[in-house]
């Protein structure tokens, strides 16, 4: 009814009916901020009727309405709009900039211009004015064209500084909330008015028509973490920015430019900005002449480390030092000059040298979270079926300041100089590359091919062989690589002919699942509770002309119960694993077994065994790691009991290949360990005997069943049950279940100092 009754009163307004100002002034204050917006019948009559009075009758009031009014548009419409020509030419504004007022860059640069062009008709003023209409995807010839000569007319030094600043203060928060006159609208100050947006696009696309140097590399990439930040109930914080900033550092020239896209593409998760990064890469190796996979070899920096892992400066009287280390991350250690380590960092360095250890802590910083993308970029290179020149290789791999801490690790295959017989290596310290009988090993020649060594390519005799050597030397691979699993084609597969059921009948974690697949590099949709039919997760393998997909399908019809609240399914229920050729389009699983619209299936025989392997060794971890299998907390079945023989069998049934290098990994490790005389290693359980009861640990799950009536014991993974495991020395990293295993094993071994109360009433019961 109010809403009515005001637009009524609008539209009486907007009549002619000799409204005095004060009559208008009220219906100005009574009216609610929910109604505003400049092509409201609202603001319209109140607009016609001061557009047809005097200038001189404009009330204080109306004057602050209708200024508001306009800065408000300037957030969340086109900033040339013709209402807001209407307000100004009504409020006697001849001269502006249409940037929104209230974020720090944007009244930063308009006070910066209004000091220099008070009429707002000069060079900086056009080009703020050329910036705010970068409304498209992406910027026309003619835009760029008209674009350049702006920047020449104010100078490109002037236009680089005023860049770097602005886009530095475009990370603050706004003084002024944004509002939309929606009152469920989600309010931040991080949130970035559209006129503003389409600025900083707009100057973005024009840094990269000039060479700003790494320092405008280096503030771009920070623009975009910025621009892809979170606001809870929103989503990332200003996307088009995000993009244009990804899109100008693909253009830029530089190292710089190269490191902030590869940090860009670790940090940030939102999957379409994943998309513009992959674009900008591939934009940069077309430039370039080079290859997708150099440009992200290329594209590692060093930070200033003079040798692999290690980074030395000299403040005042001590050495400070940036170290990498296997297993422990990076450590920032101060030596003395007496060469004694410092237990922490002296107050001296604190106050002579703040800016200088701030550099290093952020260096220390940047180095632990770019590790983790080398590792695994190293790691998806199996299914890239990547090779290299020797001298190449040696070069970005193995004495890489950052690389190499991970290449250095990892055994390798260089090849002789007909390229038929490959030779393993690995980096011995204090050696350099050494043959596994501990001879050391110099290639035939620089040109010489090398690779990843894989498992497959060798006999069992040589895996075990290596095994032993990295252990019995103590080093820590950062993935599994001695001890990968390897998936051989079985009776059933050759049967089945062109799939594979081995990771079939699973119940997982939809969310979890979704979340692996964008780790490994697979493409997955959410399936809802809908009437739509949605594509099978899958991974093309353009080296190998193959496509893989692993059927999935949700579980249950009961939206709330088997669904989250936006209608995405909770569990899901896995099926076959299938291999297409290259190009072929996604569709939903065929009706036929053997052939489709796609084409037909690749009979898994002919699917080369180190492919078959790779991608089985994916699906297994996806199951390993989202199987509700794995929670201690659903043996009780879940909803209704449904999962109840699911949970049962998965918790303690067979071993994958996963669960069974677990146990020969344990095999060889508890003779060094203090618990070694109280724990047996079985086909599928780890045997502790404690003082209380005896306990079975699944290899494949973690979980336990205890003895002699194998009662199930629930011990929830938190730090309260965690045991220290830094002192024991694994082959590898990244297997959490094995440290979930080991940690329980301790735990159980003085089952009598178990102060946990969940966990002894379960072993007292």
């Amino acid at each position: 009814m109010y809403y009515w009754v005001c637009t009524i009163l609008a539209r009486l307004v907007h009549e002619d009916l000799s409204w005095t100002s004060d009559e208008l002034d009220r219906f100005i204050v009574r009216m609610p901020k929910w109604m505003w917006g400049v092509e409201s019948v609202h603001v319209r009559g109140q607009l016609h009727a001061w557009e047809s009075r005097p200038r001189d009758d404009l009330t204080e009031t109306a004057r602050e309405f209708f200024a508001g009014l306009i800065d408000r548009e300037l957030r969340v419409t086109k900033p040339d709009h013709s209402w807001i020509r209407r307000i100004r030419s009504l409020l006697g504004i001849t001269a502006s900039i249409n940037l929104a007022s209230g974020e720090v860059w944007a009244d930063t640069a308009r006070e910066w211009i209004a000091a220099r062009e008070p009429r707002f008709d000069g060079p900086w003023s056009r080009m703020i004015e050329h910036c705010l209409r970068a409304t498209s995807g992406a910027p026309s010839k003619k835009w760029l064209k008209d674009g350049r000569s702006l920047v020449e007319q104010t100078g490109k030094a002037a236009f680089v500084a005023r860049v770097l600043e602005w886009f530095e203060l475009a990370d603050r928060p706004s003084l002024v909330p944004l509002e939309t006159g929606n009152v469920n609208a989600v309010v931040s100050p991080y949130l970035i008015a559209d006129s503003n947006m389409n600025a900083l696009r707009g100057l973005c696309w024009l840094s990269a028509e000039i060479s700003g140097g790494e320092e405008l590399s280096r503030a771009m990439g920070q623009l975009a973490m910025s621009a892809f930040r979170r606001i809870p109930g929103r989503g990332p914080r200003a996307i088009k920015v995000g993009h244009a900033a990804i899109h100008a550092l693909g253009r830029l020239p530089g190292q710089a430019a190269l490191t902030a896209l590869a940090r860009l593409k670790l940090k940030v998760k939102f999957i379409p900005a994943q998309r513009v990064i992959d674009a900008a890469f591939a934009e940069v190796a077309r430039r370039e002449g080079v290859s997708r996979e150099e440009i992200e070899e290329l594209a590692v920096p060093g930070y200033g480390m003079s040798d692999v892992g290690v980074r030395e400066e000299k403040l005042g009287e001590f050495t400070v030092r940036v170290c990498v280390r296997a297993n422990n991350g990076v450590a920032l250690e101060v030596v003395r000059a007496d060469g004694s380590i410092a237990k922490s960092i002296p107050k001296a360095i604190k106050e002579q040298h703040a800016e200088e250890l701030k550099e290093l802590k952020g260096v220390a910083k940047d180095i632990a979270t770019m590790l983790p993308a080398q590792r695994d970029r190293i790691d998806a290179s199996y299914l890239e079926n990547r090779e290299w020149a020797f001298g190449v290789w040696r070069d970005r791999y193995l004495d890489h300041p950052l690389v190499g801490t991970v290449a250095r690790r990892l055994i390798w295959d260089v090849a002789d100089a007909d390229g038929r017989v490959w030779t393993p290596v690995v980096w011995v310290e204090g050696q350099g590359l050494s043959r596994r009988d501990g001879a050391s090993f110099e290639p035939q020649s620089m040109m010489c091919r090398a690779r990843l060594w894989h498992p497959i390519r060798a006999s069992v005799e040589d895996v075990v062989a290596w095994r032993r050597f990295i252990e019995e030397r103590g080093i820590v691979q950062p993935f599994k690589q001695a001890h990968r699993e390897v998936y051989l084609l079985t009776d059933a597969e050759r049967n089945t002919r062109v799939y594979s059921n081995r990771f079939a009948a699973h119940v997982i974690k939809q969310h979890q699942f979704h979340a692996l697949c964008g780790i490994r590099r697979w493409r997955d949709r959410l399936r809802l509770l809908v009437d739509a039919e949605f594509p099978p997760p899958q991974r093309d393998l353009p080296p190998w002309n193959l496509r893989a997909e692993y059927w999935v399908e949700g579980i249950g019809d009961q939206w709330g119960t088997d669904t989250n609240d936006a209608g995405a399914f909770l569990r899901l229920a896995t099926d076959q694993v299938r291999f297409y050729r290259l190009p072929a389009d996604a569709a939903i699983p065929p009706p036929r077994p053997d052939e489709d619209d796609r084409g037909t299936p690749v009979p898994v025989e002919d699917v080369p065994p180190l492919v078959f392997s790779e991608v089985m060794r994916d699906i297994d971890l996806f199951v390993g790691v989202s199987s509700i299998g794995n929670n201690p907390n659903w043996q009780d079945g879940g909803v209704d009991t449904r999962f109840r023989a699911y949970w049962w069998s998965y918790s303690f049934g067979e071993l994958s290949a996963t669960g069974e290098t677990r146990g020969d990994v344990l095999s060889r490790l508890l003779p060094r360990l203090r618990i070694a005389n109280r724990c047996v290693v079985t086909e599928r359980f780890l045997l502790v005997s404690g003082k209380l009861r005896q306990y079975k640990i699944h290899l494949g799950s973690g979980n336990i069943l205890m003895s002699p009536n194998d009662q199930y014991l629930c011990i929830v993974p938190t730090s309260g049950t965690r045991v220290d495991l830094s002192k024991i020395m694994l082959p590898f990293e990244g297997d959490n279940t094995l440290s979930i295993i080991l940690s329980k094993a301790f735990l159980l071994v003085d089952d009598d100092k178990i102060t946990d109360p969940t966990i002894v009433g379960q072993i007292r019961k």
